[in-house]
């Protein structure tokens, strides 16, 4: 989270879900955009910005996964992350606000989360199941069409806006999707 922070520091939004190219098409996840800010320059150098996650050099760096995107007793595949970015229309790394900018700051500011950033998820850590690749521009978002199963059976993890990692208990297994638009008020 601080990494998110940082970079909201640096250019006066979070990152937007994922880069995107003058015709507004998804390149790379904003996992790649805070690489900087997790020291790891080297590895953001490496990244074409301008190929899409999927593109032959671009796939090439898939298994150079920082740790850091690595859930602690996650068994998914190598290169695959079960963080995931709460987007939508109301996510805090949601869709770029001007997908054809791609060099602007396209991602939501401070001011955007009016619910307050201690009571607004910023990212949630999903089950194996639901893992992605960690460069590909996927969001999830309250309104999935699939339910979201947490890693901790009737729990799941969230990172909250304010720097602060929280577990959520319930008398739920899955957080459906009618549920999961009361904790992501955003914007």
């Amino acid at each position: 989270m601080l990494s998110l922070h940082n970079y909201h520091d640096t250019y006066g939004t979070f990152p937007a879900a994922y880069s995107t190219n003058e015709e507004g098409k998804p390149l790379l996840s904003w996992r790649v955009a805070i690489l900087p800010f997790l020291g790891e320059q080297a590895l953001y150098e490496e990244f074409h910005h301008d190929e899409p996650w999927d593109s032959e050099h671009n796939m090439t760096l898939l298994a150079k996964m920082p740790r850091v995107f690595k859930a602690p007793g996650s068994k998914a595949d190598a290169g695959m992350t079960t963080y995931l970015g709460v987007g939508g229309e109301q996510g805090v790394l949601g869709a770029p606000a001007n997908p054809k900018e791609p060099d602007g700051a396209n991602g939501t500011m401070f001011g955007d989360i009016t619910d307050g950033t201690s009571n607004t998820i910023a990212i949630v850590e999903a089950n194996d199941t639901a893992a992605v690749a960690w460069t590909k521009p996927e969001e999830w978002g309250p309104r999935c069409q699939s339910s979201f199963q947490g890693t901790c059976g009737t729990a799941y993890r969230r990172l909250q806006c304010r720097i602060r990692r929280r577990q959520c208990s319930a008398n739920f297994k899955e957080l459906e999707p009618r549920n999961a638009e009361a904790i992501v008020p955003a914007r």
